[in-house]
């Protein structure tokens, strides 16, 4: 899912930790692991860089970011534009 794009890290670790708090003596070493990513979810801002340092210690891959230029266009709208936080 990470690795598709289809799921943030953080979207993924809180999955894991949901199913380690819903039956812990069942949940695969994996999951535990995830789970476990950004202090167990007292540093979500961590779980990404936590992700890369776990991939790299354990299957020797280390994840670069690459930055795409991107030209946008802003369509002046802005009284009928509301921004609100996610």
């Amino acid at each position: 899912m990470i690795g598709s794009g289809k799921a943030h890290v953080h979207t993924v670790v809180s999955l894991a930790q949901a199913q380690c708090l819903d039956s812990p003596e069942t949940v695969p070493e994996a999951v535990r692991n995830f789970a476990s990513l950004g202090t167990y979810g007292l540093n979500p801002s961590n779980e990404e860089r936590d992700l890369h340092n776990w991939l790299r210690n354990l299957h020797n891959i280390d994840l670069q970011p690459y930055y795409i230029e991107m030209n946008l266009e802003v369509i002046a709208l802005h009284r009928f534009l509301s921004l609100q936080p996610l």
